[in-house]
């Protein structure tokens, strides 16, 4: 999936229902100094959960994150 714009990565948040979470107190706090995102791409819910021997990244994810920061870099 790529992201065109701003609007429309505002418009998936709302789709997916994203919660937010707390998963990551570094990030947090170097946020506190600076202007900071992150977000997670996830592999579906039929797709093992990282941190056990079943995982397997899906390489295909690299170029959504990519056009991700892309869009993320001409806001």
């Amino acid at each position: 999936m790529e992201i065109n714009n701003f609007e429309r990565a505002r418009e998936l948040r709302h789709e997916l229902h994203a919660n937010p979470e707390l998963s990551n107190e570094d990030f947090g706090h170097y946020a506190k100094e600076v202007s900071a995102a992150y977000f997670y791409i996830g592999n579906g819910e039929d797709h093992p959960p990282l941190h056990t021997s079943e995982y397997d990244f899906i390489d295909e994810h690299i170029k959504t994150g990519c056009n991700m920061f892309k869009m993320l870099a001409n806001v």
